[in-house]
């Protein structure tokens, strides 16, 4: 009888373990999630290296796909906004001058905008408007539908701590059995 110490040991480990895992998704995560949110978020605006992101965004493969929508923009403006606000000068300009108006804006906007938004990157770090944002979506999270995305996630390490425990237990359960066959 004495010698099922260690697997009662084990399995006392191993349910402690299972015990407190649950405990802390179920009631202490739901508590963090607040300093959580504020620590994750404080960590994204200081250490994002927006630059790098903001120069992603300006490479011109991402930028090519947006330049037909800017170009009708400016094609309304031109053609439409111009005559409503400056009637004189839609007058004195055809369909010619408007396009190449347009050309030439288009051009020079290629050239702008990555600079334009490469500038944005770097002052997105300067800006706490980040750190609010995130922290905001951070407390917007559904901890019900993201804990078991983390259990599954988190899975493996758990199973090896879980493994743990299980063998202190066991290892108690032993020095229990020598330390009662000491004393006799």
């Amino acid at each position: 009888m004495i010698y099922l110490f260690p697997l009662v040991a084990a399995l006392a480990g191993w349910l402690l373990h299972e015990i407190s895992v649950k405990f802390f998704f179920t009631y202490q995560l739901p508590k963090l999630q607040q300093p959580l949110a504020r620590e994750a978020a404080r960590y994204v605006s200081k250490e994002m290296d927006w630059s790098s992101i903001a120069a992603i965004i300006a490479d011109e493969k991402h930028l090519q796909p947006l330049m037909p929508l800017i170009e009708s923009h400016l094609d309304v403006l031109l053609r439409k906004k111009i005559k409503e606000k400056v009637p004189v000068l839609a007058a004195l300009m055809g369909d010619k001058t408007l396009d190449k108006i347009k050309s030439s804006v288009m051009e020079e906007l290629s050239l702008a905008l990555p600079k334009l938004i490469i500038g944005l990157g770097d002052n997105l770090q300067l800006h706490t408007k980040v750190e609010d944002l995130v922290r905001d979506k951070i407390m917007q999270m559904d901890l019900r539908r993201m804990i078991p995305l983390w259990k599954k996630s988190l899975r493996k390490p758990l199973c090896y701590i879980a493994l743990a425990a299980a063998l202190k237990g066991f290892l108690i359960g032993l020095m229990l059995i020598l330390l009662l066959d000491y004393m006799a």
